[in-house]
């Protein structure tokens, strides 16, 4: 009967939309579908009973189900795990540890211990902490003295550090099993069963309280990072297996995506795992990789550009062959696009992790509040700062360099009858200067916009947009790079060279030992149709 009951208000509330009209919030109710009714509508589930007025359908994922609100009824308690579970290596993980079961951490009033308290007859528990996508961080006193937390009568746990609490909202708390490496005399390993706590970031605690347009970027940024990925490694993979882009050009594109590669990465993991415990030490890692990746991606695209400039410069050329030259301005530039990079993440090492440094100085904090900055002023004087640096100098370089283009321009037609090489030449460079161009307005424009938004703290449609054309660079880049008629006809004859190329090898060996292994007795015409197997896989025809 009281199932017939649920599926009579399951549909009513699916039309009516009755969700919209829940007396709290999902995050503070628990699911009583499995209770029964027990007159004038109330509902008794797991010894509690709910009147009416502390009951809702929740539509989700076009299941509706009944849910109790229980922090109307009892004081409650987040728990991160469902009941009998904890967590175990990155996951929620069924245990019958007896710090689980029953599960029982300390309760106090203020910093005062109140013995004799238990747990689980105290407080009702919810469940899943409710951070949403702006995520948070594990808070682990074992490790950090100021990490300690103490949970508290009326359901909150204050951390004595800076003498703050945080709601049943802004946190959860279980027990996090562990192995610290070591074993027991039988060989077995040695798991230790610890009571931690997940804090949200202050700035995104629920998802409710976030604006439309948080709402609409949080979803979109690791969909475009997710999508642009793929086309960065094509790009890359591309640029690895045909030999003829090895060059300086395609080394230092190489080395930019590389960075943006493994930027996009970290950043997406760091978004998608948002509402689920990171470790400190895994969130701190991330936000270092994550600046080092951006920041090697950009002095890679400013590589480009002042190599650019240098072509169309009239400086005059290293002595040497062009292979040496290459070799050793690829070495200058990794020296700087690596090294600078490098030293600037060292440095916010320094600041991060060197004890007594000035309050008075701007410390990064990475992963206090979310794996990255702390906050703006931090963000502003380690990031947007270099980075403005860059688009700028990028900026005059190519203005520079248009100009020297529109120069030469005038010595166009005494280059097509007089040196027509030179002529060639010219004009290679001048694509690439067009590309790179396309490059940086793809580039500069977004982060430009991107460093404006945060300026002014936008929250409009507007900066998502520039801040989604950020996230698919990837995209743009695939299509300036990859999606050309030259690269192609290089992929097709890369493909023909590696499918055919050890029957030519073969066909070459057999025809020195015929020929009794002497070069004189080597038709130049046959060799000459061995060696362009690699434009024209017809030819293997021949050889018979």
């Amino acid at each position: 009967m009281s199932l017939s009951i649920l599926s009579l208000l399951a549909i009513v509330a699916a039309v009516t939309g009755e969700d919209s009209k829940a007396p709290c919030h999902y995050h503070m109710s628990v699911n009583i579908s499995h209770g029964s009714t027990v007159g004038n509508g109330s509902m008794k589930a797991d010894g509690i009973v709910y009147s009416r007025d502390q009951q809702f359908i929740h539509d989700e994922f076009g299941e509706p189900h009944l849910r109790g609100c229980l922090c109307m009824v009892k004081t409650c308690v987040r728990k991160c795990c469902a009941f009998n579970e904890a967590y175990v290596d990155g996951g929620c993980t069924p245990t019958k540890d007896p710090m689980v079961n029953p599960f029982n951490p300390p309760v106090y009033n203020d910093t005062q211990l109140l013995k004799g308290v238990m747990a689980y007859d105290t407080f009702g528990f919810v469940f899943r902490n409710a951070c949403g996508n702006a995520g948070g961080y594990v808070m682990n006193p074992y490790e950090d003295i100021e990490d300690e937390f103490l949970l508290q009568w009326d359901g909150s746990i204050l951390l004595p550090a800076d003498k703050t609490t945080h709601s049943v909202m802004h946190y959860c708390i279980d027990a996090w099993i562990t192995s610290p490496g070591s074993f027991d005399d039988e060989g077995e390993q040695n798991w230790t069963t610890k009571y931690l706590a997940y804090a949200c970031f202050p700035d995104g605690d629920e998802n409710e309280d976030m604006s439309d347009d948080n709402k609409l970027a949080y979803s979109l940024f690791p969909i475009g990072m997710i999508i642009s990925i793929p086309f960065l490694l094509i790009t890359f993979m591309v640029y690895a297996i045909i030999p003829e882009l090895r060059n300086l050009h395609g080394k230092s594109m190489m080395c930019y995506v590389a960075g943006l590669i493994s930027g996009y990465t970290c950043l997406s993991i760091v978004q998608i795992k948002g509402g689920n415990p990171i470790a400190i030490n895994i969130c701190i890692s991330l936000a270092f990789i994550i600046y080092l990746s951006f920041m090697v991606s950009f002095f890679w695209l400013n590589v480009m550009c002042f190599d650019i400039w240098w072509t169309f410069s009239n400086m005059r050329a290293p002595r040497g062959s062009r292979r040496a030259v290459e070799r050793r301005r690829f070495i200058m530039y990794s020296l700087y696009a690596w090294g600078v990079p490098l030293l600037l993440t060292a440095f916010c090492a320094l600041m991060q992790f060197l004890p007594d440094i000035p309050k008075h100085h701007v410390l990064p904090h990475f992963g206090e509040k979310k794996c990255w900055f702390h906050d703006r002023s931090a963000e502003m004087r380690y990031f947007f700062i270099p980075v403005m640096i860059i688009i700028v100098c990028n900026a005059v370089l190519f203005g520079i360099t248009a100009f020297k283009i529109l120069s030469i321009k005038r010595e166009t037609a005494m280059l097509r009858t007089g040196d027509s090489g030179r002529h060639s030449q010219y004009e290679k460079n001048k694509q690439r200067f067009n590309l790179y161009w396309k490059l940086f307005l793809v580039m500069g424009i977004n982060w430009v916009a991107e460093w404006v938004s945060f300026m002014v703290e936008g929250e409009n449609y507007l900066w998502i947009i520039t801040d989604f054309c950020n996230s698919i660079q990837g995209i743009f880049i695939f299509i300036l790079f990859i999606c050309k008629k030259k690269i192609k006809n290089l992929l097709i004859k890369r493909y023909r060279l590696l499918r055919y190329g050890s029957v030519v090898s073969k066909a070459r060996d057999s025809s020195r030992y015929r020929s009794g292994n002497t070069m004189s007795t080597t038709d130049p015409m046959t060799e000459k149709s061995f060696m362009s197997i690699g434009e024209n896989a017809i030819r293997l025809s021949e050889i018979k």
